[in-house]
C-alpha cells in the first residue's frame, strides 16, 4: 500500500474523531460566541476536521483521486465504531450491515 492511501486512511480516522468532538461539543454548544470560544470539544473537533482537510490536500497529488476520495468513505466505519466506544450510541443490524456494504464498496473500487 502507498503512502497516500494510507494517509488518506489515517486521515479518515481524524476527520471521524473530529466528528465525534463535534457532536460532544454540541451537546453544550448555544450559539453565541462565548459559548463558541469555551467549548473546547467542540473547538477540538473542528481542528481536527481541519487538520484531516489539510493532509488530505497535501497526498492529492501522490495519488489519483479517483483511488484516494472513495477511501475517505472509511469515515463512516470509523465514526460508527468511535460513537460506540467514545459516545455510548447503540448500533443495530441495519447500520451494521451498511458498514459492511461501504466496505465492499470501498474494496471494489480498490481493486485494479
Amino acid at each position: 500500500m502507498n503512502f497516500a492511501i494510507i494517509t488518506t486512511l489515517i486521515t479518515a480516522l481524524i476527520g471521524s474523531l473530529g466528528a465525534v468532538y463535534l457532536k460532544k461539543g454540541a451537546t453544550t454548544l448555544h450559539l453565541n460566541i462565548r459559548s463558541v470560544l469555551t467549548n473546547y470539544n467542540f473547538l477540538f473537533g473542528l481542528t481536527l476536521y481541519g487538520i484531516s482537510l489539510i493532509i488530505f490536500f497535501a497526498v492529492l497529488p501522490y495519488e489519483n483521486v479517483t483511488t484516494l476520495y472513495p477511501l475517505l468513505a472509511t469515515a463512516y466505519i470509523w465514526t460508527s465504531i468511535l460513537s460506540v466506544i467514545m459516545l455510548k450510541e447503540h448500533m443495530n443490524t441495519i447500520k451494521w450491515l451498511g458498514i459492511l456494504l461501504i466496505v465492499g464498496g470501498i474494496t471494489l473500487i480498490g481493486v485494479q
